[in-house]
């Protein structure tokens, strides 16, 4: 799992597994030691730590559920991610169309009519629970066409609003307080700017074309989120977490100070508004109990409708923009309708579930 989050790290799939959650750049968000002194980095940045994913807690590594072909590529070339994965929570859990763990995984026993996983980086084995058909959540016709995630993610990376700045310049002292961006050498570049006592024109290594050009580029996200979920369809035509993947904000300075482009946001490819997208999205914080009916049916936030309750232009961000690939999409009226006006059999069914816990 640590070499895997050589690769797998800041707010992406993979950290979530951990339960790690990027700190804001500003210095005020510095992990510090009891004397005072900075921690080390993980990965580039530190971190809130949040719950981790049960698997996670239990022992699991990543690649109990994940081979090489699976996530590293197996020769073929894929739209997206949840393409490529072919792992599924139903292998080891079962689901709607089966009660069992799939024949295809070579590392699950059955002893006493109870299934185990024996744990490739460990000498132990973990007790697999079944998918329940009576839970009410887990009845076909109400959530038959829903991701497991969808209900179980504890949590969810969202983060909203992505500011890149190519400066040719650097005035002195204008990043004090904001050196920090997960990338050492662009670190280094501005904590000289700081400190500097005049203006820097700083280069850039280019790794693709191996040669040092000018300018440097720096980040910062107008806000970052957990606890909000919007939903979307996958391209199975599943209810899926969908988060936000990028909402790029373009800035250019260039070598005369002069500002080219001012948060400038790129247009679609077909010509059809603001450039940026929402994704289907695993999140890899799942828990053993669903979170509550109401963080979806009553939400505006789940269907799609944003933080309403601010006009400002930062929380518009949250309201999704509609996926790139043609094969998924956000909510239709219809679905949102349903979903923020519960029917009285959604009463019913969950009053009576209440009584019998």
């Amino acid at each position: 799992t640590e070499q895997c989050l050589h690769c797998h790290n800041q707010n992406n799939v993979g950290a979530d597994y951990l339960g790690l959650f990027q700190h804001d750049y500003n210095k005020t968000y510095r992990s510090l030691t009891s004397e005072g002194l900075p921690l080390p980095k993980i990965y580039g940045m530190d971190h809130h730590h949040l719950r981790p994913d049960i698997h996670f807690s239990k022992g699991l590594s990543c690649v109990d559920c994940h081979d090489k072909e699976d996530v590293m590529g197996d020769g073929k070339v894929y739209g997206h991610s949840l393409e490529a994965v072919e792992t599924r929570c139903t292998d080891c859990h079962g689901g709607f169309d089966s009660l069992g763990p799939s024949s295809s995984m070579p590392n699950i026993s059955v002893k006493q009519n109870n299934y185990y996983l024996h744990l490739k980086m460990q000498r132990k084995i973990a007790l697999i629970r079944p998918f329940s058909a009576n839970h009410p959540s887990h009845y076909a016709p109400y959530h038959g066409k829903v991701r497991c995630s969808a209900c179980h993610a504890q949590w969810s990376y969202q983060d909203y609003g992505l500011s890149v700045i190519r400066e040719d310049v650097l005035p002195a002292h204008k990043w004090y307080g904001l050196e920090a961006q997960g990338d050492p050498y662009i670190e280094q570049v501005l904590r000289q700017s700081v400190n500097a006592d005049e203006d820097l024109r700083p280069l850039t290594f280019d790794w693709i074309s191996r040669d040092w050009k000018q300018g440097i580029w720096s980040v910062g996200w107008r806000f970052r989120r957990w606890e909000y979920m919007p939903l979307g369809i996958d391209h199975t035509g599943r209810f899926t977490i969908i988060r936000p993947k990028y909402q790029f904000l373009v800035s250019y300075i260039d070598d005369l100070g002069i500002v080219v482009l001012d948060s400038v946001a790129p247009e679609r490819g077909d010509k059809t508004g603001v450039g940026w997208a929402f994704s289907a999205y695993v999140p890899h914080t799942i828990g053993k109990e669903g979170r509550s009916c109401d963080s979806c049916h009553g939400n505006p936030m789940a269907v799609g409708n944003g933080i309403i309750d601010s006009p400002s232009d930062d929380i518009r961000l949250s309201i999704p923009s509609p996926p790139s690939l043609k094969d998924m999409r956000l909510l239709r009226k219809e679905e949102k309708e349903s979903l923020l006006r519960p029917s009285q059999e959604y009463y019913r069914v969950r009053l009576r579930w209440l009584m019998t816990e």
